[in-house]
């Protein structure tokens, strides 16, 4: 009797990322993702290096005049309008998910420290 063994097949995780930049900045008394740091605006610290992950696919959700968003980074990345809340802004990032994505980091661009 033949060996039958069962195979199954496993596709390699599909990751997203979506960075949250839709804040309002009251408590700082402006929108510190524009705020310079280095010479470049705070949230291009956070863009960049989330961009060098990698991902599938990264999702910046922001907030006003979106336009102001695209061009941060010459690497692709998609841009949503944010809601009026944190989970708002989120669950609006969500939607914007490819169907193939297996695993989403989420981090907020105010947290420019990150590396």
């Amino acid at each position: 009797m033949p060996n039958r063994e069962k195979h199954t097949l496993t596709l390699p995780p599909r990751m997203a990322v979506i960075l949250l930049a839709a804040g309002s900045g009251l408590r700082f008394g402006q929108d510190k993702m524009w705020v310079p740091l280095g010479g470049k605006p705070l949230l291009a610290w956070s863009l960049e290096t989330l961009l060098d992950l990698e991902p599938d696919q990264l999702i910046l959700v922001g907030q006003g005049d979106l336009a102001a968003f695209e061009g941060l980074d010459p690497r692709p990345y998609t841009c949503v309008a944010g809601g009026r809340t944190r989970r708002q802004s989120v669950q609006e990032g969500l939607r914007a998910l490819g169907v193939d994505i297996t695993h989403v980091l989420i981090h907020d661009a105010a947290r420019a420290g990150l590396g």
